[in-house]
C-alpha cells in the first residue's frame, strides 16, 4: 500500500527546520535542505514561509511556544524562578537551536501572546509598564547568558564538543603547585567538589541572585 505523503504546511516546514538545526546546528538550515527532507522542491516552501527571515521567525515561535509556563499563581519571583527552569528545559532539549531562541526577538503574534501573561504577573505587585519590560529584559538577558554558556555549540562548528570543565581544572591541578590554579584551597576544592563547577549545579543559586537584585526595584505603577 502506498504511503500517504504528509501535506506541505507551515508546521511541517518548521518541524523539518527544527530537526535539521537539532542535528547540525543553524549552519545546516537552508530551504534546499528542508525541501530535501520533505521530498519537495525548495521553491514550494515559499508558499508557506515567504523568506529565510520568516522561517527563522517561525522556528523561534516554535521554541517559544514549547516553553511550559505553568501556573502564574503566587509571588512574582516564584513565577520567574519556575519559568527559568522551563526555559532551561527547552535549552537542554534543543541545544543547537537555543542560540536562535536567545538572540532573536519576539516577532510573531503567537510568540508574543504566549509570554504576555508574564507582564500581568509583574503588574500585580505594582510595577509600571516600563518597569515590567525592564525586569523581563534583565531577567532573560541574564538567563540567556547562563544557558548559552551551558548548551550553545561552538559558533559555526556545531560538531566540535565543548571542553570538559572538570577535566580542565583537574589537569591544571596536576600540572604543578597550587599557585597554578589559585592556591591550596582551590586545589582542595577541585579534589573534593569539582563537580559543583557545572552550571547545572549552581543554576538555582544563580537565578536566586538575579531575582535578589530585581527585588530591589521599588514598584511604581506610573513608571
Amino acid at each position: 500500500m502506498a504511503r500517504t505523503k504528509r501535506p506541505l504546511t507551515r508546521d511541517a516546514i518548521v518541524d523539518a527546520a527544527l530537526a535539521l538545526v537539532d542535528e547540525g546546528g543553524l549552519e545546516a538550515l537552508s530551504m534546499r535542505a528542508i525541501g530535501s527532507r520533505l521530498g519537495v522542491q525548495a521553491m514550494s516552501l515559499y508558499h508557506h514561509v515567504p523568506s529565510k527571515a520568516a522561517l527563522l521567525d517561525a522556528l523561534h515561535e516554535r521554541l517559544i511556544l514549547s516553553i511550559e509556563l505553568g501556573s502564574f499563581d503566587g509571588e512574582w519571583t516564584d513565577v520567574l524562578h519556575s519559568l527559568a527552569h522551563a526555559y532551561r528545559a527547552v535549552a537542554l532539549a534543543h541545544p543547537q537551536s537555543f542560540v536562535l531562541l536567545a538572540t532573536r526577538p519576539l516577532a510573531t503574534p503567537a510568540a508574543i501572546a504566549h509570554v504576555a501573561p508574564l507582564l500581568d504577573v509583574l503588574a500585580a505587585p505594582g510595577f509600571g509598564v516600563r518597569q515590567r519590560l525592564l525586569i523581563m529584559n534583565i531577567f532573560f538577558t541574564a538567563l540567556n547568558g547562563i544557558l548559552l554558556a551551558e548548551v550553545a555549540p561552538v559558533p559555526g562548528h556545531s560538531d566540535v564538543p565543548e571542553p570538559d570543565t572538570e577535566a580542565v581544572y583537574r589537569e591544571l591541578r596536576d600540572a604543578g603547585d597550587g599557585a597554578t590554579v589559585g592556591g591550596a584551597d582551590l586545589v582542595e576544592f577541585i579534589d573534593r567538589d569539582v563537580n559543583k563547577l557545572s552550571i547545572a549545579a549552581w543554576f538555582d543559586e544563580a537565578i536566586e541572585l538575579i531575582l535578589h537584585g530585581l527585588r530591589t526595584m521599588v514598584p511604581d505603577p506610573a513608571d
